[in-house]
């Protein structure tokens, strides 16, 4: 059973451009099932997404495979994390996963990605009404306070033998190529995949095939 994470903030489970959507086929086809899910606030589902913390996430991925476990008992676990949905795969991160697959994942959370989400003036906004719009979403001020507080999810990988796969495209605006170089170096048994002048999503066709089958051969090795 693969568990597929969407990034954010918002996202929704289907991943940009029905990533998961078109993965969850072609990882079906190989006998390996996946679930995927709208975190609180995205998607289909209710609440609102000012509400949302990293942790608070983690407690809702872990709701879902604790559900997964207890109705279908799936044999083994893998962990497919994009962007976002990588920071919080790692930061709830256990020996659980037999494979790990880490698309364009988010792990020096202050290195681009949210660097522009605590300015001064962005915390002074949230302070004084709760939350601030950042990239179309309500970013409520406990998560502003988090991103200060976690800045790096890192730890879980550092002698990590789990099998884990990187793929990152090279020019990349959003998370740099950088954190997935650096972080296939901690990691005891990886494989980084660099798609060259691929940005965030790598939403190219030809991007596109370079994702769905090299996470397919991953996790159908290893699972």
């Amino acid at each position: 059973m693969a568990l597929l994470l969407h990034g954010g903030p918002g996202g929704q489970k289907n991943g940009p451009d029905n990533l998961y959507f078109d993965l969850a086929e072609r990882l079906a086809s190989t006998g390996v099932a996946s679930v995927r899910f709208d975190f609180r606030g995205c998607g289909e589902s209710s609440g609102s997404y000012r509400d949302m913390t990293i942790d608070r996430q983690v407690e809702e991925l872990r709701a879902v495979r604790g559900f997964v476990d207890g109705r279908y008992h799936p044999t083994a676990w893998a962990l497919v994390g994009e962007s976002f949905g990588a920071t919080i795969g790692l930061r709830g991160f256990d020996q659980a996963y037999r494979a790990v697959v880490l698309l364009w994942p988010a792990i020096w959370l202050l290195d681009g990605a949210f660097e522009s989400y605590v300015t001064a003036d962005n915390l002074s906004a949230a302070q004084r009404d709760g939350y601030v719009e950042l990239d179309g979403e309500q970013i409520g001020v406990d998560f502003l306070r988090e991103l200060q507080d976690v800045q790096d999810v890192s730890a879980p990988l550092r002698g990590l033998r789990i099998p884990t796969l990187f793929i990152h495209g090279e020019a990349d605006q959003e998370v740099p190529f950088s954190q997935s170089v650096h972080a296939a170096q901690l990691v005891d048994d990886g494989r980084l995949v660099a798609v060259p002048d691929g940005d965030h999503c790598l939403q190219r066709p030809e991007e596109r095939t370079i994702v769905y089958d090299e996470t397919v051969s991953w996790l159908h090795q290893h699972l």
